[in-house]
């Protein structure tokens, strides 16, 4: 159980369902895929075409970047060098990314050594000419006497991020960024205590909405072996990671979160957790049913204060008599009466006529039962308004409706991340109004007899200020 500001969090699911990819192997390790081209390019120590050896120096099969193409059908292409020039018989290359043109490339290898030095991994980069890879490059600021690896360009080109165990870090290998000013890359900056451990993070991703993840074995929670997270950066600050839950973590080796479309609903991750250190490319989805979320009725607060008075009572000479209600025990002296309950439930209100000269109930006028239920919809119970980077509690518990047992509650957070449990503690890191949606499901064996329905609200999220805390109502 992790505690945020006051809030427990049990390990909660979210709903993706991960499995193997069609185009992975059983038999070689593989890792770190991208789209590029229309193909699939990862790193393998496979043996492909062309491939005359691939034994490093040690004796281990050499990592190499290759691809596979789509083929149609839930078919794929057998593995191959994704470029002659990039090949690396007794050094390991890759993993690769590219920039958004698709004319720069960006990749991991071995450095070239001199007499008994131990080799280092280097970043190196390049530029295609038209026909192949060209003016290959080792990165500006890789210092050859350490690792640099696993580099990330962010979509607008303009920052590189990157795992290196370089002097000056806080942990084995920590993840820095470089900036592009002009023509030329700013030194090496450190992420921070926030997002480096004392021991390793590695295998950055950016993504244009401010969230960058990793993977580690320093950050807590943690399943088992590396784990994957993302941070933010809000005013100026990398903020505390946030723990990926199951099924995209397991209790092995979890890495590289890479998403294939814009709402984060499906993609990539590598991950040995059927092969224990053979690592595989498995492929997430949103696992929800169809069109949960389409016909999302918006919340409304129930309500549960009345007015209580008497139709067509007889006017009573005020100085002898008057009428007293009865509610929850409360006395009130008073003709027409508003209250309040707390919830839903089973009430008695009375009527009585009191004598004003002996303060005894005179006779009871009436006596009523009243029944409060909520409202039959998907409730979604939340502040309205909240701040950045607080915890939230948003809870589904209160849902009603009649005749359908709930089996699944789905929450949509409105920021690209999504829960499967009865409530849910959450931060947003960037101000903005944010519709956050609850799907409920009554499962079935065939998906045609599913049963779903949906509520909705929007939350308006502040920039902190002067201390304020968010009012829970």
């Amino acid at each position: 159980m992790l505690m945020l500001g006051g809030l427990s969090v049990d390990c909660q699911e979210v709903p993706y369902k991960v499995e193997r990819a069609p185009f992975s192997s059983r038999a070689y390790k593989e890792s770190a895929p991208v789209i590029y081209d229309g193909k699939i390019v990862f790193r393998a120590d496979m043996r492909v075409e062309g491939a005359k050896s691939t034994k490093d120096i040690t004796g281990n099969n050499a990592m190499n970047i290759v691809s596979v193409n789509e083929l149609g059908d839930g078919k794929w292409s057998d593995p191959e060098l994704f470029a002659n020039e990039l090949y690396g018989r007794k050094d390991h290359h890759g993993p690769a990314v590219f920039n958004k043109e698709g004319d720069e490339i960006w990749y991991t290898r071995i450095n070239e050594t001199t007499g008994k030095d131990k080799a280092k991994l280097g970043i190196y980069t390049g530029s295609w000419d038209g026909t192949q890879w060209t003016d290959l490059q080792l990165f500006e600021h890789c210092d050859p006497s350490y690792n640099y690896i696993h580099p990330y360009l962010s979509e607008d080109g303009k920052m590189l991020f990157f795992s290196s165990d370089r002097r000056g870090g806080e942990g084995q290998f920590d993840l820095y960024v470089c900036h592009l000013r002009g023509n030329a890359w700013s030194e090496p900056e450190n992420l921070g205590s926030a997002v480096n451990s004392d021991r390793h993070e590695i295998y950055p991703i950016y993504y244009p909405n401010g969230r960058l993840y990793f993977s580690s074995r320093g950050h807590k929670p943690n399943l088992g072996d590396f784990d994957l997270y993302y941070s933010v950066r809000v005013d100026d600050e990398w903020q505390s990671p946030v723990h990926l839950n199951p099924p995209i973590n397991s209790k092995r080796l979890d890495a590289w979160f890479y998403v294939t479309d814009t709402t984060f609903t499906k993609g990539y991750i590598h991950s040995d957790r059927q092969s224990r250190r053979i690592p595989k490319i498995y492929e997430f989805s949103l696992d929800i049913p169809e069109a949960l979320y389409e016909e999302c009725k918006i919340v409304e607060k129930n309500s549960y204060c009345f007015t209580f008075y008497e139709a067509g009572a007889a006017p009573l000479d005020t100085t002898q008599y008057r009428y007293e209600w009865v509610v929850e025990g409360n006395e009130f002296m008073q003709d027409e009466v508003d209250y309040c309950f707390q919830g839903e439930g089973q009430y008695q209100i009375a009527l009585n006529v009191i004598d004003m000269l002996s303060g005894e109930v005179l006779f009871n006028q009436a006596t009523y039962d009243l029944e409060i239920e909520n409202m039959e919809q998907v409730y979604i119970s939340s502040p309205d308004t909240i701040f950045v980077n607080e915890p939230v509690q948003f809870r589904g518990t209160e849902t009603y409706i009649k005749d359908f047992t709930i089996d699944r509650y789905i929450w949509d957070m409105g920021d690209k991340s999504w829960v499967s449990d009865t409530s849910v503690v959450h931060r947003y890191y960037t101000p903005g109004t944010y519709t956050i949606k609850l799907g409920v499901v009554k499962d079935a064996d065939q998906p045609e007899q599913v049963q779903k329905t949906c509520g909705f609200k929007r939350v308006v999220v502040l920039p902190k200020r002067n201390g304020q805390v968010a009012q829970q109502q």
